[in-house]
């Protein structure tokens, strides 16, 4: 079983473009999944499919709309958008499934996966959880 589930409850406040930061390790299993406490990076190392899911309270400090999106490899796959009013908070969350194909010593598949943020907010209770399924 591999499995990663990381928070950050104590609210962060990020500008737009900028990525959650995820600061506690609250459970891992397995070696295929990787997260250092305080940095913005999960790391995929190991094939298989993975399901992320991703949960947090956002208040964005202005009106309009906001979205929170799941990058893997820089790339957004995913993502959760509402149109906020300053200062009223909105949860969000949503599940997504990544596929991590073998490595080899020509081709590096390895997956980073990051949460980034479209306009200045205020993020509290921020959990995401990877879990490889087996096959």
């Amino acid at each position: 079983m591999n499995i990663l589930e990381i928070s950050a409850v104590q609210a962060q406040s990020v500008t737009a473009g900028d990525y959650l930061i995820f600061d506690t390790t609250n459970l891992k299993r397995g070696f295929a999944i990787h997260h250092v406490d305080g940095s913005n990076n999960i790391h995929i190392s190991h094939k298989g499919l993975y399901i992320v899911t991703f949960n947090a309270d956002v208040v964005p400090v202005g009106a309009g709309e906001i979205t929170i999106a799941l990058e893997v490899n820089g790339v957004p796959v995913n993502s959760a958008t509402f149109t906020g009013v300053a200062g009223i908070g909105e949860n969000i969350a949503f599940a997504f499934p990544v596929s991590v194909l073998k490595s080899c010593e020509c081709i590096d598949n390895r997956v980073n996966l990051k949460l980034s943020v479209s306009a200045d907010a205020t993020v509290t209770n921020a959990h995401i959880m990877v879990n490889r399924k087996e096959y």
